[in-house]
């Protein structure tokens, strides 16, 4: 990630940047979804485990990056439940 000054205005560049855009770009509503680098940091799995949340890994060709993601999708487990 490249962080760049300009105008007065802190902007942010490269693959990360664009990674997280587009699994952004993967939510479907009332759920997050984070990449494998976020929910392997230190603290996420423990701050999740403490709210009732129910994570899905998937995988997903990202537009526009050469690798296959894993991603994991957030959902209350009773909007899981709703959904099923």
């Amino acid at each position: 990630c490249i962080a760049v000054n300009a105008n007065e205005v802190l902007d942010y560049f490269g693959t990360t940047v664009n990674a997280a855009a587009r699994a952004q770009g993967l939510s479907v509503g009332d759920d997050v979804v984070l990449t494998s680098d976020v929910m392997e940091s230190a603290g996420v799995r423990t701050m999740l485990s403490q709210h009732d949340l129910l994570s899905e890994p998937f995988t997903h060709n990202l537009k526009g990056i050469s690798q296959v993601f894993t991603l994991y999708r957030l959902m209350p487990i009773a909007q899981r439940e709703h959904r099923a």
